[in-house]
């Protein structure tokens, strides 16, 4: 697997910020009274602007009027008297398809959630969470049973709960088969070739605390690095590959504003590199204590570091909650996904996936019929793009509600250093 070139690819990001919850990317900008944030489930490949909806929906006049046309249709005239002073035409819109014309009229064609969307969205997704809770939660002995088997026993298996259920079943198990099954799209092609859904949100006081449904992931020798958790205003990911992304673009910041003459592309490849190298180590490491508890002899072989540099990576670690140390020995703390677990995840994740079909089975009509109000619905965006971003509400609540249960980790009534989030690396191993 290649190396991922985490400054290279951090720089300034003064208009996208990534999230990586199910491939999420968001832009936002501010306007005096309403703000609305413009995202896509998926990926950009053209590099042509005219094909980038966050370039066409950039400007505020646009965003304004998309929040205008989601409580009603426009004439012609009507569009682009609003777009006037603005780089964004109607055709851009309409090429793009985040509208639509029918007859005399045009539409919002993706799914954009007003405030008064959302509250609803919210009632509804906190009633029937709690269903799917209570279907999931009838499998706990099972699912205990199997996570039970996990090897080092140290690590806690509410924890191995939170990273399995909530990140790799419910958030990208999830999309996977609701798409198989028919209720979502992922992906649609778009012009221009990209693949994406295009989505957004009027942004209000809605706080995201415990609403474990972003999952960042990049990888290293190999090995995927992960964070899950919450996008709580307050929540701060010490763990991979967060910290490396924050740090690729304070550097990139600091070296284009404060050292100039030194901007430049030799400079960040050689910085790169380290990067890589010592997450190459923090890999080697994780993965020799899941084995099992070692001292520093042990480390020292599996990863070919001097004893001092590698004290340092371990002292790290052991700030960041990655490992402890007992006596002579470290001891690994969060989950660390094989091959040799391949067969647990995928028992559990029958487990879970039975009941979330189940629950479709029974629920998904009456889904429909309670948000039959919401703008997207009203205006008759694609009911498969529509609900592949209500889901994210859906599973949101029900590992809110999991968590709150005890049948995964809860981390903010036993936070142990990670509040919002926990970490997890995965190696040669597959979440399908």
């Amino acid at each position: 697997m290649r190396k991922r070139v985490f400054i290279l690819n951090l720089l300034v990001i003064s208009l996208l910020i990534l999230t990586c919850s199910s491939g999420l990317i968001y832009a936002q900008t501010q306007q005096k009274e309403r703000r609305l944030q413009i995202a896509i489930a998926g990926s950009i490949q053209n590099p042509d602007p005219s094909y980038n909806p966050f370039v066409v929906c950039e400007p505020q006049e646009v965003k304004l009027l998309l929040l205008e046309m989601a409580e009603q249709p426009m004439t012609r005239e009507g569009v682009s008297s609003r777009l006037s002073g603005s780089k964004t035409t109607i055709d851009d819109l309409l090429r793009l398809e985040i509208i639509r014309q029918e007859d005399e009229l045009y539409y919002i064609n993706f799914p954009l959630f007003t405030d008064r969307d959302q509250e609803l969205i919210i009632q509804v997704a906190e009633k029937y969470g709690q269903l799917l809770v209570d279907s999931i939660s009838q499998k706990k002995e099972k699912i205990y049973q199997l996570l039970g088997g996990y090897r080092p026993s140290g690590v806690e298996p509410s924890k191995l709960a939170f990273i399995v259920i909530g990140g790799l079943i419910l958030d990208l198990g999830g999309l996977d088969l609701l798409a198989e099954h028919g209720y979502i799209v992922t992906g649609p092609e778009k012009p221009g070739g990209n693949r994406y859904i295009l989505n957004a949100q009027e942004v209000t006081e809605f706080s995201l605390k415990e609403l474990y449904w972003g999952c960042h992931t990049d990888d290293a020798n190999g090995a995927v690095l992960m964070t899950f958790g919450d996008h709580h205003a307050e929540t701060v990911r010490n763990g991979f590959p967060d910290l490396m992304w924050g740090f690729g673009r304070k550097l990139g910041t600091y070296l284009k504003e404060e050292l100039p003459e030194l901007y430049g592309t030799e400079l960040l490849i050689v910085l790169n590199d380290q990067m890589n190298s010592f997450l190459e180590n923090v890999v080697a490491i994780v993965l020799r204590l899941k084995e099992s508890p070692a001292g520093l002899p042990e480390l020292e072989k599996a990863t070919s570091l001097n004893p001092d540099y590698l004290e340092h990576i371990l002292n790290f670690l052991i700030k960041i909650r990655y490992i402890s140390r007992e006596d002579d020995s470290y001891h690994l703390l969060i989950p660390v996904l094989t091959e040799a677990d391949q067969d647990m995840f995928q028992r559990i994740q029958s487990l879970v996936n039975q009941e979330i079909l189940n629950w479709l089975n029974t629920y998904y009509d009456r889904i429909k019929e309670d948000l039959k109000d919401i703008s997207a619905v009203r205006n008759r965006v694609n009911y498969s793009e529509v609900f592949n971003m209500l889901w994210h509400y859906f599973f949101g609540y029900t590992n809110k509600f999991l968590a709150r249960s005890g049948l995964i980790y809860d981390t903010y009534s036993a936070p142990q250093g990670f509040t919002g989030y926990l970490p997890a690396v995965l190696s040669g191993f597959r979440n399908q």
